[in-house]
């Protein structure tokens, strides 16, 4: 796969946090999170053309969008789903579908859908994936929106 210099997105991912409240921190054991208690997000800053490393930091914008949002969601598997659509749209968003194709986000997905489905009969995937998608575009937008990702690309 070809490497693409993906630093102006990454650096549009640090200006996203700056513009609603959150620092971004470098991870010294390449780790990637947000934790919304310290109100940060820490990424690996080394390779800035990989392409699986920037959905990763997507998904953890994805997360962080509720300091703003304030999605007041509980239930984690909820949580995981909203970051992980983020980061898949965002994608595909910024142009990168051959890429979205490669990735193992529906294998991800599908562990988080599986877990909602059996702790609650009451919920379909269809019906889950519904709601997930209600948070999803505003998660996006404001990525989006603070982060000067328009025409970026």
């Amino acid at each position: 796969m070809e490497k693409k210099d993906l630093s102006i997105l990454f650096e549009r991912i640090k200006l996203y946090a700056a513009n609603i409240g959150i620092k971004v921190v470098a991870s010294e054991n390449n780790e990637y999170y947000y934790n919304p208690d310290e109100s940060l997000i820490s990424i690996p800053l080394d390779d800035l053309t990989n392409l699986h490393k920037l959905s990763i930091c997507f998904h953890e914008s994805g997360h962080a969008s509720d300091a703003i949002l304030k999605r007041n969601i509980k239930n984690y598997d909820f949580e995981e789903l909203i970051a992980e659509c983020t980061a898949f749209y965002l994608l595909l968003q910024l142009g990168e579908a051959n890429f979205v194709s490669k990735l193992k986000n529906i294998s991800y997905l599908s562990v988080y859908m599986k877990s909602l489905v059996e702790k609650d009969k009451k919920y379909s995937v269809t019906t889950i994936l519904n709601k997930v998608l209600q948070f999803v575009n505003p998660a996006m937008t404001l990525v989006l929106e603070r982060g000067g990702f328009i025409n970026v690309r």
